[in-house]
């Protein structure tokens, strides 16, 4: 039996190690699951060695390409992870992609994402940089690294200076700051939002970074997402993982690849019995 958490519900990742005591395994879009603090995340992971059962959830990270299980299959395999990088969220590629690529004040990039479908009502979670500090932990997780996210500095891109008293945005004074931003940066310099976790320095942070239009952060169009692994084999070249913003289609895909995965899994387990 397989349990398949599409939703973003608090309330349901509560009742993961109550399905898989009573034989389900999980493929989840859901990523809170693999946020909750240390013990709760380990207590799953202790459940699912105890029932023999499978939990698979590749889209709660990147709903167009895999990306959990090539780092996993890095990591597994010995090799020695000395960076994980990249720009996670597709809302936030879209609005910086199109701010350092347009003469555009900074409010209207978020009218037009919201008008997209790439903001949500609530701007504020979607500037507060907490999605990708959830996606950094799960990345960090998944290579044995025992944090939480308080371990994660988060540096939102919402200030209060930019609120006004109602709770809604200043766009004057949000304009400024980030036209400031912009034009302060160096030469063929463009702005992105990156999450990155530096293993030798063991710091985890989201920061709005100015990157080289040459490299391949700087090189993003649209919403596209990228993740950058970086290894001790490769040195300072990573392995480079590109997504174009995920369609309902490629997140069905990727679903549909996890529930078949744990398919395949169990049939190989039962076959074991016969």
């Amino acid at each position: 039996m397989i349990a398949v958490d599409a939703t973003a519900s608090d309330e349901l990742i509560h009742h993961y190690n109550t399905l898989i005591q009573n034989g389900f395994n999980i493929v989840a879009v859901n990523k809170k699951a693999n946020t909750l603090p240390i013990e709760l995340y380990k207590e799953i992971r202790a459940n699912l060695k105890k029932y023999d059962k499978e939990f698979l959830y590749e889209t709660s990270v990147d709903m167009g390409v895999p990306v959990l299980q090539p780092l996993r299959d890095l990591y597994y395999s010995g090799e020695k992870i000395t960076k994980i990088r990249g720009v996670f969220s597709d809302n936030l590629s879209y609005v910086f992609n199109r701010f350092s690529s347009d003469e555009v004040a900074f409010s209207s990039v978020l009218k037009d994402a919201g008008l997209l479908g790439f903001m949500r009502y609530t701007f504020k979670e979607d500037l507060s940089g907490n999605d990708t500090a959830k996606k950094l932990l799960i990345l960090t997780r998944e290579i044995g690294k025992d944090f939480e996210l308080s371990d994660i500095k988060i540096n939102s891109l919402i200030k209060e200076e930019h609120l006004e008293e109602n709770d809604t945005l200043n766009k004057e004074a949000i304009d400024k700051y980030f036209k400031i931003v912009k034009i302060t940066q160096a030469d063929n310099h463009v702005l992105r939002y990156v999450g990155e976790f530096d293993v030798q320095k063991n710091t985890l942070e989201v920061k709005l970074v100015s990157e080289p239009v040459t490299s391949a952060i700087g090189q993003l169009k649209g919403s596209d997402t990228i993740f950058e692994i970086y290894t001790q084999s490769y040195a300072d070249v990573p392995i480079v993982i590109k997504s174009a913003s995920a369609c309902k289609q490629a997140i069905s895909r990727g679903i549909i690849t996890d529930i078949l995965k744990v398919a395949e899994k169990i049939k190989n387990k039962e076959a074991v019995w016969l």
